[in-house]
């Protein structure tokens, strides 16, 4: 019986650092996840303001 594994990846989880202060990859990916949720939030506004003036 042959097993087929998928690799992974043997990444840093640490982006960068400066002195004592470190950036982690999962700390982007809430960042980005932050802003896109608001970004959608401001459009999603927008267009329910738009619905009630009339």
């Amino acid at each position: 019986m042959n097993h087929i594994y998928i690799p992974f990846p043997n990444l840093n989880p640490i982006v960068f650092s400066i002195g004592k202060i470190s950036l982690h990859w999962y700390g982007i990916m809430y960042l980005l996840s932050l802003l896109f949720a608001l970004y959608i939030s401001k459009k999603k506004i927008k267009k329910m303001n738009g619905l009630n003036k009339k």
